[in-house]
């Protein structure tokens, strides 16, 4: 069989299982990517990008190669052509402490890791 690959774009919080390791701990479950998808993130392993973070304005670049494995959980809207998705970076960082604060560490960066992930995903 070929292998496929694919575009992708996704926007929302770059994490690794390190940053889930204090949330599994505490409900004696593993820190690995099934939890990242249990808890509705997506998971990323043989892709090739960069995340851009809303730190310095979407200047700084976490850069990603096919050895990585990483999770983005995703914000619920999306920017398009015609229209933001929030009105500001706080809205979208609020609903993402909302909707996946309980799993982060209190000390968490959600500024640096706040995303838009474009690459390529091998599959």
């Amino acid at each position: 069989m070929a292998m496929q690959t694919y575009a992708c774009t996704d926007y929302g919080l770059y994490v690794t299982e390190d940053d889930l390791s204090v949330y599994a701990e505490k409900n004696n479950l593993k820190p690995d990517y099934d939890l990242i998808l249990d808890i509705g993130g997506n998971f990323y392993s043989g892709a090739d990008g960069e995340c851009k973070t809303l730190k310095n304005g979407f200047n700084s670049t976490i850069d990603i190669d096919s050895d990585m494995e990483f999770g983005i959980l995703p914000l619920e809207r999306s920017p398009s052509l015609c229209e933001k998705a929030y009105e500001s970076c706080e809205e979208a960082i609020q609903e993402l402490k909302t909707n996946f604060g309980e799993y982060l560490p209190d000390d968490f960066d959600y500024e640096q890791r706040l995303v838009m992930f474009v690459g390529t995903v091998f599959g």
